[in-house]
C-alpha cells in the first residue's frame, strides 16, 4: 500500500472518529438536558407539594383560632358558630393560588363508643367527704347513666337504616364492643374476648383499652362492613358514631337527624326537620344557650321530651378536614382536635396525604 493511500485511510479514521466522539458528546449533552429537565420538574414537584402542606397548615392554624375565639365568645357550641362557617374561598388571600377547602365537625354530636362502658366508682370519688353514701349514690347514677345510653345505641342501631336483623343482634354487637374496650379478659355472656380473637385465622388480640379510632369496630365480633360503611339498602353506622368522649351526651345543635331520632322513639321526620331548621335560623342563635331550646319551636309537641340526662349544648372534640389543590396536585389534612374548658387545644390525630 502506498504512503498515499495510508495517508487518507488515516485521515478516513480520524474522521469517524471525530464523528464517533461528536455523536457521543450530542447524546451526553441531550441526557444531561434531559436530567436536568427531570430535576427541574422535580424541585417543581416539591415547591408544590410544599406549597400545599403549608397551606392545609394555614388551614388547621385558621381553625383553631375559630375554635378559640368562638370559646372567648359564648359557652356553648352550635352549626352557626364561625369555626362551623369557615368558607375557602375567603382564604385565597391567605393561599394565592391554592383552593383550601375547611370542614370542621362537632364530634360531641355523634354517638360515643367509649359511653358504652360504665366505669366503676373509685374510692373517694362520689362526694367531698367521701362518705359510702355519696360514693353508692354516685354508682347508681354511673348506672342509670349506662342504661339510658344503651337504650340510646338501640334505638340508633334499630332505626330501620342501618344493615341489623334483630335486638339479639344488637345486644351480641354491644356486649362485643364492651368486652373489646373493656380492661379485663371476662367476656360477657353475648360478647368476646382474647380466647375468641385469637381463635380466628389469622388471629389477633383485643385491644382491651381506649380505641384509637373509629374503623377499630371492624375488627369486634359482631360488626360487618354491610352495617358499618352501609350498602346499597342501608345506611352505614360510621359518620354517626365517634371515639373521643365517653359521658354519652349529644351536642342537640349539632346532631344530625338520625342521631336526634334516637333520642326519643316519639320523634318523627317533620319534627326533627323542624328542629334543625329552628338552630341554623340566626335569630335563635342565642336561645341554643340551654338544652331546652327544643321547646320553643313552634309547632313541637309539648307532651314529646328528650332526656336532660343525653343533652349538652357544648363541644370538646372535632374532627378537621382540610384539602389544598391547585391545578396540578392535592394535599388533605385530617385530624381530630380536642378543646378543653381551659381553652386549651391537643391534636389527638393529625394526617397529611
Amino acid at each position: 500500500m502506498s504512503n498515499k493511500h495510508l495517508l487518507k485511510n488515516q485521515k478516513g479514521v480520524a474522521l469517524l472518529l471525530a464523528l464517533l466522539t461528536v455523536s457521543f458528546l450530542v447524546t451526553m449533552t441531550l441526557q444531561l438536558l434531559v436530567d436536568v429537565d427531570g430535576q427541574v420538574e422535580d424541585a417543581a414537584l416539591v415547591q408544590k407539594t410544599l406549597a400545599l402542606e403549608n397551606a392545609v397548615y394555614t388551614g388547621l392554624s385558621i381553625v383553631q383560632a375559630a375554635l378559640y375565639s368562638d370559646q372567648q365568645a359564648n359557652t356553648y357550641d352550635s352549626l352557626q358558630d364561625s369555626w362551623a362557617t369557615i368558607d375557602g374561598e375567603q382564604l385565597v388571600s391567605l393561599t394565592d393560588d391554592i383552593s383550601l377547602t375547611c370542614v370542621v365537625n362537632d364530634l360531641s354530636g355523634k354517638l360515643q363508643i367509649h359511653a358504652l362502658l360504665v366505669k366503676p366508682v373509685q374510692a373517694g370519688q362520689g362526694g367531698s367527704n367521701g362518705s359510702d353514701s355519696k360514693k353508692q349514690l354516685s354508682a347508681q347514677e354511673q348506672r342509670a347513666q349506662g342504661e339510658k345510653v344503651e337504650q340510646f345505641w338501640k334505638r340508633f342501631l334499630l332505626s330501620g337504616k342501618f344493615a341489623i336483623d334483630d335486638e339479639q343482634q344488637v345486644a351480641d354487637l354491644l356486649d362485643a364492643i364492651r368486652d373489646w374496650i373493656d380492661e379485663d379478659d371476662d367476656a360477657r355472656g353475648n360478647g368476646a374476648e382474647n380466647a375468641y380473637y385469637q381463635s380466628l385465622s389469622p388471629g389477633y388480640s383485643c385491644r382491651n383499652g381506649t380505641m384509637l379510632t373509629v374503623e377499630e369496630l371492624l375488627f369486634v365480633k359482631g360488626m360487618t362492613p354491610e352495617l358499618f360503611y352501609g350498602d346499597e339498602e342501608h345506611e352505614g353506622i360510621a359518620e354517626y358514631i365517634a371515639v373521643a368522649g365517653d359521658d354519652g351526651k349529644i351536642n342537640l345543635n349539632t346532631a344530625s337527624g338520625v342521631v336526634l331520632a334516637a333520642l326519643n322513639p316519639e320523634l318523627d321526620e317533620e319534627m326533627i326537620s323542624d328542629l334543625k331548621v329552628y338552630r341554623e335560623e340566626p335569630d335563635n342563635r342565642e336561645q341554643l344557650a340551654t338544652t331546652s331550646w327544643y321547646r320553643n319551636v313552634s309547632g313541637f309537641p309539648g307532651d314529646v321530651t328528650l332526656d336532660e340526662a343525653l343533652l349538652t349544648i357544648t363541644a370538646n372534640a372535632f374532627a378537621i378536614n382540610l384539602v389544598a389543590e391547585n391545578e396540578d396536585a392535592r394535599r388533605a389534612g385530617k385530624g381530630v382536635l380536642l378543646r378543653a374548658e381551659s381553652k386549651e387545644q391537643t391534636l389527638l390525630h393529625w394526617r397529611i396525604q
